[in-house]
């Protein structure tokens, strides 16, 4: 039996060798399942697992999957044993031990919990969110304390374009302005207040060709203007084009309206077209004129990870994932946006480097909460309304609240 970096097979082996009966199949009628999810149980004890040759957020999202199929055993489960195959990569297998150990002591339910790797009994500490090496911290929150002015090259673009759905986005961690039309990228101006030139692009070529939002923009650009880089004296010819990506996009039957749906909810959400009302009340957009993704971490080694809407109501901020289901599972994948919703949340609240740059918003950082938010789900729909149940118990489960989106097609 493979006991370093034990994969799929090896964790099977492991479990049979102890008596066990394990299965490694999806369900998609009750349960919502992965096959990724090796699974069994012995008595109040479920068991769960993932081998090294998954994903290492696959292997992340473990913990909500096993306590989702905690509270949908027959019998109630009062012990959870968590399986991992170590991963080859040590900075991959520093963040899942962190995430993994943030995501068990945000648990609000009696579950004792016991995690192993590679068959081994390991118990994950978290880590401090503050000790980051390359000082990423530090650089995004000077660059989010710095006043940064619009180039007055996007500003001329801009009222060119003389569209509402066109919004300039700073990035946090890039050296560009992001110009999008209801959150599709449509081109890029350095920030640099001396650049006269942008670039006009929507996606990069794939590995087996162009994605579908590409495709729409190539046929909107044809013998129009080239793709790439361009000057001032091209700003005219540009800015319309992008009016007609802008036609395409907010016009519900437009063939770019079909696209990059989450991102247009982000943008209905930002932009109060849509409203995301909390327990507490309306929640409105915490970032100012110009939006960004905030840029979190889940390990102090990992790579930044981004919260879809930075929200607030009263001094409590919000970080809210959100989620629609053009592009990912009404079951599993909405239940793993609460992953990263309590993930990003222990960031705002643990790393003490971001704190200032709350707190002079106005906002506690200690008090974040969490959503997850989507589309609002057929009342009609058993099925679906049988998934936002399970979401709002796993929801529950970890403090995060479940929001269903009013008024967004």
């Amino acid at each position: 039996m493979e006991n370093k970096f034990m994969n799929q097979e090896s964790i099977i082996d492991l479990l049979e060798s102890q008596g066990l009966d394990p299965i490694a199949k999806g369900d998609t009628s009750s349960l919502i399942i992965s096959e990724k999810i090796i699974r069994c149980e012995a008595g109040d004890t479920l068991i769960a697992g993932m081998g090294s040759n998954k994903g290492k957020d696959d292997q992340i999202h473990l913990v909500v999957d096993a306590v989702h199929l905690c509270l949908q055993a027959k019998c109630e489960k009062k012990f959870l044993r968590l399986i991992f195959g170590r991963r080859k990569n040590e900075n991959e297998q520093a963040e899942v031990e962190n995430a993994v150990a943030l995501m068990i002591e945000n648990i609000k339910i009696p579950l004792k919990i016991e995690t192993e790797v590679d068959g081994e009994k390991i118990e994950f500490k978290s880590e401090s969110l503050n000790e980051d090496d390359n000082c990423r911290i530090e650089r995004w929150i000077s660059d989010l304390i710095e006043e940064r002015n619009v180039p007055k090259f996007a500003k001329d673009l801009e009222n060119a374009i003389g569209n509402d759905m066109f919004k300039w986005y700073r990035s946090v961690t890039g050296t560009y302005w992001s110009g999008r039309v209801a959150g599709l990228e449509v081109c890029r101006v350095d920030r640099n207040l001396a650049v006269e030139w942008g670039e006009l692009k929507v996606g990069s070529p794939g590995k087996y060709g162009n994605g579908q939002a590409r495709n729409v923009f190539h046929k909107i650009i044809k013998e129009k203007v080239e793709e790439g880089f361009f000057p001032r004296e091209q700003i005219e010819i540009v800015s319309s084009v992008i009016r007609e990506i802008a036609e395409s996009r907010g016009n519900k039957n437009g063939e770019l309206a079909k696209f990059q749906r989450e991102h247009l909810l982000e943008s209905y959400v930002l932009s109060g077209k849509v409203e995301i009302i909390s327990q507490a009340g309306v929640l409105r957009p915490a970032l100012g004129d110009y939006p960004f993704q905030f840029p979190t971490l889940w390990g102090p080694k990992g790579a930044p990870r981004f919260v879809d809407a930075l929200m607030r109501c009263g001094d409590v901020p919000y970080v809210v994932e959100l989620k629609e289901p053009s592009g990912f599972s009404r079951g599993q994948g909405y239940r793993h946006a609460i992953t990263q919703a309590v993930l990003y949340r222990e960031f705002v609240r643990r790393a003490e480097k971001v704190q200032p740059w709350f707190i002079n918003k106005g906002l506690a950082p200690d008090k974040c909460r969490a959503i997850v938010a989507f589309p609002e789900l057929p009342k009609g729909d058993k099925k679906k309304q049988m998934l936002l149940n399970q979401h709002m118990l796993v929801g529950n489960a970890f403090g995060v609240e479940i929001i269903e989106i009013k008024g967004f097609e």
